[in-house]
């Protein structure tokens, strides 16, 4: 009787319903792709609801049972894995892992016990946006590559920048503007990363500064600028290349 009064339509309602069965094994994998799909759905209140739920359960889960926190990351992995090239699926779950990264649940100790996630989300990642041309999903990429600039993990920043490097020449200039400007708002927060206060001040002027429009070539001779300053191995110029 409680169920035929509630209205399930409704994902302000169903939602928080719904996620409470996110850590039962028989339910794990369809209510996963479930909230995935919806925290991506471009109904904001859907939106809203997903991601709200989502992320206090998920909280939940981390702070009363780390192993199930654990198993729930790799669930998610594995689901890359297999869905990143779906295209109804695919800006979702680059959403979701970076909503996962915002709200602090990529910085547990577990995650990089036996299998560093953040560093296995990353390569998996890197390899997938090369093969798009989705502006959408390029976008999604470029907010989660800049979101990993935060760990202090050698590796991971050195192949975050480099891949950012790369987008700072993309043939889209309007991925090269955003690839700027929230390169920007990330090392705002990051001075280590640069050897003195001098290099971050040339560097922030040269994100906020230059003229993303121009020609790749005279692009490419500012990002290359912005290498040095970081610390960054310059990308190598391939042919036949959406990026350089």
């Amino acid at each position: 009787q409680e169920c035929e009064k509630i209205d399930w339509n409704l994902a302000y309602v169903s939602m928080p319903m719904f996620i409470k069965f996110i850590n039962t094994r028989q339910f794990q994998d369809n209510l996963l792709i479930g909230f995935v799909y919806s925290i991506g759905s471009l109904t904001e209140s859907v939106v809203k609801s997903a991601t709200s739920s989502f992320i206090k359960q998920v909280k939940i889960i981390e702070q009363e049972n780390p192993l199930d926190f654990k198993f729930l990351i790799d669930k998610l992995l594995n689901l890359s894995r297999v869905h990143l090239k779906i295209d109804r699926l695919s800006c979702s779950l680059i959403k979701t892992v970076d909503l996962l990264i915002q709200n602090d649940l990529f910085s547990n100790p577990i995650l990089t016990e036996d299998i560093n996630y953040p560093l296995e989300f990353l390569t998996l990642f890197l390899e997938h946006v090369k093969l798009t041309k989705d502006m959408q999903r390029l976008i999604s990429y470029t907010d989660f590559f800049c979101d990993m600039l935060q760990f202090d993990d050698e590796k991971i920043r050195k192949s975050t920048m480099v891949r950012l490097m790369i987008q700072l020449c993309h043939q889209y200039s309007r991925i090269r503007k955003i690839t700027a400007s929230k390169l920007f708002e990330a090392l705002i927060n990051l001075p280590d990363i640069f050897e003195s206060d001098d290099d971050n001040n040339e560097c922030i002027s040269l994100l906020t500064e230059t003229n993303w429009d121009q020609s790749i070539d005279t692009i490419r001779a500012i990002r290359n600028r912005i290498c040095e300053l970081t610390n960054t191995p310059k990308p190598v110029l391939k042919t036949n290349s959406q990026s350089n």
